[in-house]
């Protein structure tokens, strides 16, 4: 089986061309920059998302490819018109409205509201996103399609309106027990006039692309988890990309200090943490080394060196150039910035209710830092799997599940 896949993440749109074993070929884009309206919003232009899918997709000269595996970052809709015209850009779960009004919004529909979805009340839910604009006097357009970031790349290529539940959950708009929508909730947030999608929960695919089979998109979480094969209650698994979360494989549904995201096939949940460090913080510390190497010595690093050091603080007494500037003082101040990291991950730990026996890694914040990696198992107490789990290898593991299904 040879397929497409696509990872619609929150600094880098990537495309794949992969076979049963491999990834034949490569490529990513930054995502398309947010529009400049100001305030709290973070929203990209839709049509922008889509041609750019679109080129990625085309320029991996893939004529025998069968299926079109979708991965997207979490949280964000698209509203649309009957023909998935775009009549709202893309909302991120980076905006800001609903953190704004979030009391107000808690204040109308109650803390709990959201707990079907297995999300906690918080601002970056879609919910939260359209109803901020709401309060704001925005009036939303009547009748439109309520679209997930995938959902609306599989209707403009099928004609399809419909999401996968580990999508439609992250929206706070979905019932996952029931395997739809939250009626109720929809009815007393105001937004019953929206047209939403089907929800599908397992493997199958969707629609066609001209003749490739399109499959439902995963949440970005689920399919980089997929690629551990996490044992359940066992295997802890940790995402650090822009942002970080963990999660632990298990069939019991609990209402806690964790969401309760839906897995890829029914009857399973990750529970997870999120909020977490992530790659924004580590960017943002690479940004002050790079400023203190570039203030002191008047010289600015060679490209990557920065990255390469926060790898292996420990080597820089080894150093011959410029970090020896940073030779002293520096190894020890990453040694308390990842201590204090790994701190923040092994308090959540604590909080979902399992011990767990090893952690697998994946984003590239920490899959490619070593150092960030020991700081966090010590933390944990937990040893690390060995490998890199990154999104490719989860949809490689979904192409063998889907093969052995048909």
């Amino acid at each position: 089986m040879r397929c497409l896949a696509l990872d619609m993440g929150s600094t880098w749109t990537k495309a794949a061309y992969l076979d049963d074993a491999q990834v034949i070929r490569e490529s990513r884009l930054p995502i398309p920059s947010p529009l400049l309206v100001g305030g709290e919003r973070y929203e990209v232009d839709a049509t922008a998302y889509f041609d750019q899918v679109l080129a990625l997709l085309k320029g991996l000269d893939a004529p025998d490819a069968e299926g079109l595996l979708i991965s997207t970052q979490m949280h964000g809709c698209i509203l649309t018109d009957e023909d998935f015209r775009p009549v709202t850009p893309y909302i991120s779960w980076r905006d800001g409205l609903g953190r704004k009004h979030l009391a107000e919004i808690i204040r109308r529909l109650g803390k709990e509201a959201a707990q079907p979805s297995g999300v906690l009340m918080k601002a970056n839910l879609a919910l939260c996103a359209l109803l901020g604009r709401g309060i704001e006097g925005e009036r939303l357009p009547q009748g439109a399609r309520f679209c997930t970031l995938g959902g609306y790349l599989i209707g403009r290529l099928t004609g399809e309106h419909v999401c996968h539940m580990t999508n439609a959950a992250p929206s706070g708009l979905a019932d996952i027990c029931n395997g739809g929508w939250n009626h109720p909730l929809i009815r007393a947030a105001g937004l019953d006039s929206l047209r939403f999608p089907r929800i599908v929960t397992g493997l199958e695919p969707v629609g066609k692309w001209g003749g490739v089979a399109v499959y439902a998109d995963w949440g970005d979480q689920q399919a980089c988890a997929a690629g551990a094969s996490l044992t359940p209650e066992k295997t802890l698994h940790i995402s650090v990309g822009t942002a970080g979360l963990m999660g632990v494989l298990t069939n019991a549904w609990e209402v806690g200090a964790w969401e309760n995201r839906p897995w890829l096939t029914p009857g399973m949940y990750l529970r997870t943490v999120s909020g977490l460090p992530g790659g924004r913080h580590m960017a943002g510390l690479e940004a002050l080394l790079r400023a203190a190497v570039r203030d002191i010595s008047g010289q600015e690093p060679a490209a990557g060196a920065v990255w390469e050091y926060l790898k292996h603080p420990q080597e820089a007494g080894q150093a011959r150039d410029l970090w020896d500037i940073l030779s002293r003082p520096a190894p020890q101040m990453l040694g308390a910035y990842y201590a204090a990291f790994a701190d923040a991950y092994a308090k959540a730990a604590a909080c979902l209710g399992f011990l767990p026996e090893n952690v697998a890694f994946s984003g590239g914040a920490v899959s490619r830092n070593p150092a960030l990696r020991q700081s966090v198992c010590q933390a944990l107490g937990c040893t690390a799997r060995a490998g890199e789990y990154d999104v490719w290898r989860g949809m490689l593991r979904l192409m063998e599940q889907i093969h052995e299904q048909s």
